[in-house]
């Protein structure tokens, strides 16, 4: 399975829910791996969108720390 998302290829489907997806893909332009996690509603509701948010802030403390 290989698909792309804006500059990104998708090659595996991690996990998928009823309303979320993640995605282990590279970077086309710098070939970096990495995953993505998304919406599977093409209208996400605000809680959604705003969980999400709330997800990628914890994860950019965490490596923040890190490094």
């Amino acid at each position: 399975m290989s698909f792309t998302i804006a500059d990104y290829c998708i090659t595996a489907v991690l996990y998928e829910s009823n309303t979320t997806a993640i995605y282990r893909a590279f970077k086309n332009t710098e070939k970096i791996p990495v995953i993505i996690k998304t919406n599977k509603s093409e209208y996400p509701t605000l809680e959604e969108i705003s969980r999400l948010r709330h997800e990628y802030q914890i994860l950019q403390s965490l490596f923040m720390r890190l490094c």
